[in-house]
């Protein structure tokens, strides 16, 4: 553990609550960081046009420091927070999640054992209802930000340098939904390192609320226009980067689209062809499932068959996990 110093010589570290519609959970999430071990933490909120008594609550903690803005967004709330920050550490915490004990400290030490070319990311809990999961991020190994476009980490795993966030500028404030993916692919690509540690670093909460700050309310993470929008939009940072690995993950990601498309009924072929255009090693990435029955049944019947087996398992785990 972080010997105890004298504040000056201790890191300061900001965290970055964006807020909207949050009054049920806010509490929580702000006294997770007050109770933490770190002693040099600054609380920045920003209440992003709520409706409900969001407001009130942050005025009851005399110690955090807070704005306000017209709704406009998870990344632009972040990025407003990060520009009213101080720290050298930045932590983005939404209002409906919560940290676990002392993990600043944690994340603190590890980041300043390594280099400065290094995120410190560790793992978290699925919280439902009164069910708790523990879930491993753990990206892999090889071609780092081929693995982010395949499996993301979530906004609040990782411990982020000021200096890189100031580097790439932050997240983007075109996306609706999945703005941690973006900002992590754009800093892989950068050359930051992300390095794992085996720790549990929040809580997120599912819940059925249609006031998550980090989901608009247009249905964006069930319209295809904008998933393809997204990855185009990722695409033109990566251009002049893109190694074999990132086109074929770029692929796999088109490839699932595809698949989407299709059990609704409506064009998949143009997706199909978009994930050849881009690689043709994107089953690479296909689980050995999945390479089995698609040997066997071809695409639309292997398509009915994964769907059918996800549909059981989310239901499963909505009534057990």
């Amino acid at each position: 553990m972080i010997q105890k110093r004298s504040l000056s010589k201790l890191p300061l570290v900001s965290v970055i609550i964006p807020c909207y519609n949050s009054e049920k959970y806010l509490s929580e999430c702000i006294d997770s960081v007050l109770s933490q071990d770190y002693e040099n933490i600054e609380i920045i909120a920003v209440d992003d046009g709520s409706t409900d008594g969001t407001l009130n609550i942050l005025k009851q903690f005399k110690t955090i420091y807070f704005y306000t803005q017209p709704n406009s967004g998870a990344c632009s709330a972040r990025n407003k927070g990060f520009i009213s920050s101080s720290g050298k550490y930045i932590k983005f915490l939404d209002s409906d999640d919560f940290l676990e004990p002392n993990v600043i400290s944690k994340q603190v030490e590890l980041s300043e054992a390594l280099s400065d070319k290094h995120i410190v990311y560790g793992d978290y809990y699925l919280l439902r209802e009164a069910k708790k999961k523990y879930t491993n991020t753990f990206i892999g190994d090889g071609d780092q930000t081929a693995h982010l476009i395949i499996n993301d980490i979530l906004t609040s795993t990782p411990l982020h340098r000021r200096s890189m966030l100031d580097h790439v500028g932050g997240f983007d404030t075109r996306f609706q939904s999945s703005q941690e993916w973006n900002l992590h692919i754009r800093l892989s690509s950068e050359g930051f390192i992300f390095h794992h540690q085996p720790l549990a670093v929040f809580n997120y909460r599912i819940h059925q609320s249609l006031d998550r700050i980090s989901i608009k309310r247009e249905g964006a993470l069930n319209n295809h226009l904008y998933e393809v929008t997204k990855l185009e939009m990722t695409e033109e940072k990566l251009s002049k980067k893109s190694t074999g690995d990132v086109k074929a993950a770029l692929a796999l990601k088109y490839w699932s689209i595809a698949g989407k498309q299709y059990l609704r009924g409506e064009d998949y072929k143009s997706y199909l062809a978009m994930a050849k255009g881009l690689s043709r090693d994107y089953r690479r990435y296909w689980s050995t499932s999945y390479r089995l029955i698609y040997a066997l049944l071809g695409f639309r019947l292997t398509q009915k068959i994964i769907d059918a087996r996800n549909r059981l398992l989310n239901g499963y785990r909505n009534k057990y996990v």
